[in-house]
């Protein structure tokens, strides 16, 4: 019998050991392109290292225009590449000098490295100088006029870069709460508390709301399967002054076609601001 118990027990430490060290297939579905992609056509590619991995950032902006007035990143799900973007941004107004950055995490399109929350804030971090010399920014002026648009996963990159880099206005798509509530619905409580992949928009929020300078508009679809419809409104509720965070439900939406259901508002966003 102790045999046994030892065995049970070396077999749980096991399981639950490959499940620590591959939590990450389990959150992040990178995709890739190939070599002659169309869609590159339509934006101008750019290289940069971050933590010593190559990777790339796309930049879609109206022909001979430099110093835009509004910088868009645009962050996409965890099964979404950068030029999954290229078909919304398409359709601004392209009168208005807008520019607009589509970025790809850490092993996604073209980039090497894994994916994670260090790996993924880093290389925005490390983008940044980037997008300012290709916009004829520095980097202050550039984040002076940025701002973020997420989709799910996105939402945590858009809403953490505006906190840590001063950004204004956040668009944010079917946003979770947190990575470990996410983990807790698929996983369980228990080995949810092996997560280390940690995303908090209610930190994030929370800390736009107490700056007060700040737009947060959430969209959330009311049939999304994957993302509770709920977190987006926790998300909002947590403004109790209404005055930074705006709610907007969207009728009859799911996770992964919310985007093209909400193409006419997210259009007027971007040209708008």
């Amino acid at each position: 019998m102790k045999v046994f118990l030892l065995v049970i027990l070396a077999l749980v430490l096991f399981f639950l050991l490959m499940f620590f060290l591959g939590q990450g297939r389990m959150i992040y579905f990178p995709r890739s392109y190939v070599a002659n992609t169309p869609l590159l056509e339509k934006v101008t590619a750019h290289s940069y290292d971050s933590d010593g991995k190559k990777q790339w950032v796309y930049l879609l902006k109206r022909d001979g225009a430099s110093f835009p007035d509004r910088v868009w990143w645009l962050f996409g799900g965890n099964g979404s590449v950068a030029l999954d973007w290229v078909s919304l941004v398409e359709k601004a107004d392209p009168s208005a000098n807008h520019a607009f950055v589509l970025f790809d995490y850490p092993g996604y399109g073209f980039n090497s490295g894994r994916p994670g929350p260090k790996a993924i804030f880093q290389s925005v971090d490390d983008a940044i100088p980037v997008v300012a010399r290709q916009l004829a920014l520095n980097p202050e002026a550039l984040m002076n006029r940025s701002s973020g648009m997420g989709h799910s996963l996105g939402c945590a990159v858009a809403l953490d870069s505006a906190n840590r880099h001063g950004w204004n206005r956040v668009v944010a798509v079917s946003p979770f709460t947190t990575m470990q509530a996410m983990a807790e619905r698929s996983v369980g409580g228990l080995l949810s508390k092996l997560l280390n992949h940690h995303y908090d928009n209610e930190v994030s929020i929370d800390a736009l709301v107490d700056r007060g300078d700040s737009m947060v508009t959430i969209f959330h679809g009311d049939a999304d399967n994957l993302v509770p419809y709920e977190m987006g409104e926790a998300l909002a509720g947590r403004d109790e002054s209404g005055r930074v965070v705006d709610f907007v439900p969207v009728r009859r939406a799911g996770h992964n076609d919310i985007i093209g259901a909400l193409e006419v508002e997210l259009v007027a966003i971007l040209n708008a601001e």
